[in-house]
């Protein structure tokens, strides 16, 4: 989400804003391809608004049989090794 902020930011306002981002589904944007993503995201010239990346796996509930169908606050990660999940991240 994008904001102006109206009271201290004289320069970035709403203007501004509608004159520098883009939607990223208008420019034909692969969100599987992970270094497109990279790459946008650290545009600096032009902001884009959309799905800049998204892997198909999943999810993380998903992989821990114990705590299947509990809700996520609820389940207990002493009895989890999360290893390979941190791995996946580093």
């Amino acid at each position: 989400m994008l904001q102006n902020c109206a009271t201290f930011n004289k320069v970035n306002t709403v203007t501004w804003f509608k004159d520098h981002t883009y939607k990223l589904e208008d420019e034909g944007h692969d969100p599987t391809d992970r270094n497109a993503a990279f790459q946008r995201a650290i545009d600096e010239s032009r902001l884009a608004t959309g799905i800049f990346y998204q892997d198909e796996r999943e999810a993380y509930d998903e992989d821990v049989p114990a705590e299947r169908g509990l809700p996520l606050v609820d389940h207990d990660l002493s009895k989890t090794d999360i290893t390979q999940t941190m791995n996946e991240f580093m």
